[in-house]
């Protein structure tokens, strides 16, 4: 008898592919389980290591010993024609089929789990602090800016590192000069540990000294003293921050290490107009205190032109006037400048992951969606901390139909950054989106409680009644945060309640902007006065018609049809109250020609549309 079919007559095979069915069972089974209640990673590793273990023990089993109705038995004590084995054969078949068919259920499971119910990725495992303004201590209180400046880079090099949470300069700032109590300060920052320390001047030397304290443990778990010249500020930043981290025994790979004994300059007087420049941005309210950061930055680069991070948030800084101005002064030439300055910040230091975040931004505005993804995913990737870029990646995926991952980025955001008045009433909007009706109160009231001075956050409420249906209210609030606007809202309203849009209506809704404050902008009132057609003319009156992609997939990327850069894709798309614009057949063709078909397919379909054999079926 040849091997082969000795092989077959004592079932290895069979033991061989029900040993990987029932594997293949336990890796998704483990996988799962894994997510749910927070396994360690080594976990996953330790269970596939003992399956490959266990994979040719099994067959060795199986060509030794039979299962038969009297149990096991030696091989070598049965007739070679006992009907046993073909019973244990039919057995096996069984139990590997039940095994895939178990392992498929268990997939399928997984796949039903509400995202939100699972551990998000971000704060459940990580370390969560905050580090305080250093206080100034030298007898002529002159050295604050060295102090914030310390308690500043001391920030910025721990948002490097994996495995930590790193509440943002904005909201770690805003408890400056006040006496709360670290637990209090602990509870608003949502952290568990803080760091916190003083500076004193004497002649030419500095002393800062510097403590972490485990607030929920109510102890000190180090703290150090440095004697330092003044010029030698950069090591003692970089000593407490390396100290802090390793401290918390995190694991630092050697990119990160390395990031964190470097220099960012040798100018004391780059690095201050800088630090100046950063704290300015992370507060900013208006274009206005773009122009001051931008011309603080501008002049660190003159006393630095290697300065790298200079480059970087002087990226950030020339998207700032479309943020807060649309159709902004000389936006394509801003536009193009930021993509050219991001790319030289990371050629003079190639880890570095906001300048990532620009160009991805970049890319969204521009329409090259594979480019945004790819370079924001890069950017997480090197700085998870970064609070502004998991806020425009959360924006770029809401845009782009995946309503669930960009909420978990929205709320990632304001983790790391509590109290900024941007990011909290931008997470307000993400919410209203995402049909998170509850979190809309709560981040708008966030946003005002931050400072916010702005409509957007009364304008997001009022979108929150109005998708709830609760026209009366909503017309309440849109009227007092947007009362130039009451003419055109008063008529938008009538046509909402009444289902018709007569001429009158229609050239009091041609004034409104195409999208905008749901509500307060032509599109959506057309489709909750349900003239769909209108909307559809409306949607595609937006678009540059030479840039959009064809049935080949020839074109693009897509432009607007008014010149402007930005808002090619539209959140507005994916409000709960507009169904029946994303249930009509002539959807899929829109989002084919802005790219967002040719995106999903190689991506992944987003959350309130699936394939439908040549077409698109949306809810």
């Amino acid at each position: 008898m040849s091997l082969l079919s000795e092989l077959k007559r004592r079932n290895v095979f069979r033991v061989a592919v029900m040993y990987l069915a029932v594997s293949w069972l336990v890796l998704q089974a483990t996988d799962v389980l894994g997510s749910l209640l927070g396994l360690p990673s080594w976990a996953g590793r330790l269970v596939v290591l003992l399956l490959i273990i266990g994979f040719p023990a099994a067959l060795v089993f199986s060509w030794l010993y039979e299962l038969t109705p009297e149990g096991i038995r030696r091989d070598s004590a049965m007739a070679p024609n006992e009907s046993a084995r073909r019973d244990t054969a039919r057995r096996l078949n069984l139990l590997t089929i039940a095994a895939a068919g178990l392992a498929i259920l268990v997939i399928g499971l997984d796949r039903l789990v509400p995202e939100q119910n699972r551990p998000a990725d971000i704060g459940q495992d990580k370390v969560a602090i905050a580090v305080l303004p250093f206080i100034d201590l030298s007898s002529d209180k002159d050295q604050e800016h060295f102090g914030d400046g310390i308690a500043e880079e001391v920030l910025n090099l721990l948002a490097n590192v994996q495995g930590l949470r790193v509440t943002s300069r904005t909201s770690s700032f805003s408890f400056k000069g006040q006496t709360e109590a670290l637990p209090t300060i602990a509870t608003k920052l949502g952290v568990s540990h803080i760091v916190e320390g003083s500076v004193r001047k004497s002649g030419t030397r500095m002393r800062v000294t510097a403590q972490l304290i485990n607030v929920a443990a109510d102890e000190h778990i180090w703290s150090e003293t440095y004697d330092r010249e003044l010029t030698d500020v950069f090591a003692i930043q970089s000593d407490v921050a390396g100290q802090i981290a390793r401290v918390l025994t995190t694991a630092l790979s050697a990119d990160e290490a390395s990031l964190i004994g470097e220099r960012p300059t040798n100018s004391l007087a780059a690095w201050q107009n800088f630090v100046t420049a950063r704290n300015i941005y992370r507060s900013r309210l208006n274009a206005d205190d773009i122009d001051r950061a931008l011309s603080l930055v501008d002049d660190a680069i003159e006393q630095d032109e290697n300065f790298a991070r200079a480059h970087s948030l002087r990226s950030a800084l020339l998207l700032g006037p479309v943020f807060f101005e649309g159709m902004a002064r000389h936006e394509a030439a801003n536009l193009k400048e930021a993509i050219r300055t991001a790319e030289h910040a990371l050629e003079l230091a190639p880890r570095l992951g906001e300048p990532w975040f620009v160009l991805a931004q970049a890319a969204y505005w521009e329409g090259r969606l594979e480019d945004a993804d790819r370079y924001f995913r890069e950017g997480v990737s090197r700085a998870p901390n970064n609070a502004d870029g998991r806020n425009w990646y959360g924006t770029f995926l809401i845009s782009a139909g995946y309503l669930q991952r960009g909420w978990t980025e929205a709320q990632r955001a304001i983790d790391l950054d509590p109290l900024s008045p941007v990011i909290s009433w931008q997470a307000a909007f993400a919410a209203l989106v995402a049909g998170r009706f509850d979190a809309v109160q709560a981040y708008t009231v966030k946003a005002r409680d931050n400072g916010w001075p702005n409509w957007q956050p009364s304008a997001i409420a009022a979108g929150a009644a109005l998708q709830k249906g609760q026209f009366d209210e909503a017309e309440e609030k849109y009227l007092a945060a947007l009362p130039p606007l009451q003419k055109n809202l008063a008529m938008a309203f009538e046509a909402i309640r009444s289902g018709k849009i007569d001429a009158a209506t229609r050239e009091l809704l041609d004034e409104l902007d195409a999208y905008g404050p749901p509500g307060a902008a032509r599109w959506n009132s057309e489709v909750l006065a349900g003239d769909i057609d209108a909307a559809f003319k409306t949607a595609w009156d937006h678009l540059d018609p030479d840039s959009l992609i064809d049935a080949d997939g020839n074109g693009g990327p897509p432009r607007r049809a008014d010149g402007h850069i930005g808002g090619i894709l539209r959140g507005d798309w994916w409000f709960p109250a507009t169904s029946e614009f994303r249930k009509d057949p002539r959807f899929p063709e829109l989002m084919r020609a802005v790219g967002l078909l040719a995106f999903w397919q190689k991506n992944g379909w987003p959350d309130l549309c699936q394939p439908d054999g040549d077409t698109l079926q949306c809810r």
